[in-house]
């Protein structure tokens, strides 16, 4: 008696592949997730510099840092 394992040792194979594939998946996206609460904490910071800076300059520089990390949060997941 005869069995054709073709189909079970191809299945298993690509199971194999694809472990790794969302290994990195996972990780990419708990990466993400942490840059993001990251930028929440500096935009929400420079906001509040923003708000008590006096002198324009630093205001200037302080809107551009936060249009940075507004940038950087907009950012499309991978």
């Amino acid at each position: 008696m005869l069995h054709d394992q073709t189909q079970p040792k191809a299945a298993k194979e690509a199971a194999g592949r694809s472990q790794p594939v969302e290994a990195i998946r996972q990780t990419t996206g708990g990466i993400a997730h942490s840059f993001n609460n990251l930028l929440t904490v500096v935009i929400g910071n420079l906001e509040l510099l923003e708000m008590s800076e006096t002198t324009e300059k630093r205001r200037t520089l302080i809107t551009a840092a936060g249009e940075a990390a507004e940038l950087g949060a907009d950012l499309p997941p991978t």
